[in-house]
């Protein structure tokens, strides 16, 4: 058996790929019986940061790696969780190569999908009608969290665009605004069914 120091890159790059892709969500945390309708498998990844002549990088490859995975493990969705393009606006083919695929595939925004456009460019891209949403899937739901805005000085949110949060100097960054927080503690407690949480940013901040 090889090491895992003895894994090259290439191997590293394909289990990169799939980790963490086939996540089955089933009977262990619901007190449901153990039916098609209670079983969910998804795909999930994150941080692909698609940024051509910055990052020199094989994205569209490896998101191929990802969603091949995800056709073979029989997948129900795919979802990423963030800096998937750093500027989705000009970056359509790549965009809608995850779009488009043949297995649903949701977005999750991180701050850097938000560099190169306006944030209502970067929403138009990924087809979503603002960023924070949910949807149901088996008997579970799941929930898609916006953390991309900064607090300014009379304590308004202003939504990453542009690249604006660079020039940001305050520590109020990465923030859910009330409204948000609102919605979401309103869609847990309406929810029929477990929920699972999506976010770019990690909750403790």
């Amino acid at each position: 058996m090889k090491s895992p120091r003895s894994v090259n890159r290439r191997g590293f790059l394909t289990a990169g790929a799939g980790a963490a892709l086939s996540v089955s969500l089933g009977p262990s945390i619901s007190a449901q019986e153990p039916t098609a309708k209670n079983t969910v498998k998804f795909s999930v990844f994150a941080d692909l940061h698609h940024y051509p002549g910055v990052f020199m990088s094989r994205t569209p490859d490896h998101l191929i790696q990802i969603q091949d995975r995800a056709v073979r493990e029989k997948c129900d969705f795919i979802i990423h969780c963030g800096d998937f393009c750093h500027d989705p606006q000009k970056e359509t083919e790549f965009v809608d190569l995850f779009n488009n695929f043949q297995i649903p595939s949701c977005h999750t925004p991180g701050n850097h999908d938000f560099d190169g456009c306006s944030c209502e460019a970067t929403f138009k891209a990924y087809r979503m009608e603002k960023g924070f949403y949910f949807f149901d899937r088996n008997g579970f739901r799941f929930v898609v969290l916006d953390a991309n805005y900064f607090q300014n000085e009379d304590g308004t949110f202003t939504h990453y665009s542009n690249g604006n949060y660079f020039k940001y100097r305050g520590n109020a960054v990465s923030i859910i605004p009330p409204e948000e927080m609102k919605w979401l503690a309103e869609t847990l407690e309406d929810s029929p069914f477990p929920c699972v949480l999506f976010s770019h940013q990690s909750f403790e901040r």
